[in-house]
């Protein structure tokens, strides 16, 4: 017969010590799913990737965006060096 345990919180289990066959199951188990989560994480990125602007073109948008505003006012900000000389 099996010996049990009893965990610290006072839940009772049995004692197994993992054959050859247990430790290479749970290995080939490991490894698909290890396979699955990296397809998963793969077709995530792939979704990620087409719905959003390549990283040049969004910032070349954002660039114009805050040309655009201060090419109206033709605004220049003095160099500080300059100033306090």
């Amino acid at each position: 017969m099996p010996e049990t345990f009893e965990a610290s919180d006072g839940t009772k289990g049995w004692l197994h010590v993992p054959t050859e066959e247990d430790l290479k199951n749970e290995k080939i188990k490991q490894e698909e799913a290890n396979k699955n989560m990296e397809n998963q994480i793969r077709k995530r990125l792939e979704e990620v990737k087409s719905s959003q602007l390549p990283t040049r073109d969004l910032i070349t948008d954002l660039r114009g965006l805050f040309e655009g505003k201060g090419s109206d006012k033709d605004e220049t900000v003095p160099n500080q060096d300059e100033v306090a000389g």
